[in-house]
C-alpha cells in the first residue's frame, strides 16, 4: 500500500509541477513549449521546454530524496539526440 501511495504521489507531483510550468509558460514574455519524451525503447523525460528559438531545457520531476543512475537515463538520451539545441543559460 505505501508503494502504490508514493507511485501515486509521483503522479500528483508530476502533474502539479507541470501545471505550474504551463501557467509561467503561457503568461512568460517568450514563446515556450513544454513537451514530454518518450522514446520506444521507453526512455522518458518528464518535462522538455523548448524556446522560440528551438533552444531546449528538460528535467525531471522525482518524489523521493535519493536520485539513481537509472533516473538520468532519460536526460542522458535526450541529450544525445539533441545536441546544440540543449542550453543550459
Amino acid at each position: 500500500m505505501v508503494v502504490q501511495d508514493r507511485s501515486r504521489f509521483g503522479h500528483v507531483l508530476e502533474t502539479f509541477v507541470y501545471g505550474e510550468l504551463l501557467k509561467h509558460a503561457t503568461s512568460a514574455n517568450g514563446d515556450y513549449q513544454l513537451r514530454y519524451y518518450r522514446d520506444d525503447d521507453q526512455f522518458e523525460v518528464n518535462v522538455v521546454v523548448e524556446n522560440a528559438a528551438g533552444q531546449l531545457i528538460w528535467g525531471e520531476i522525482k518524489a523521493t530524496a535519493t536520485v539513481r543512475q537509472a533516473d538520468l537515463r532519460g536526460l542522458k538520451r535526450l541529450a544525445n539526440i539533441a545536441g546544440e539545441q540543449f542550453k543550459l543559460e
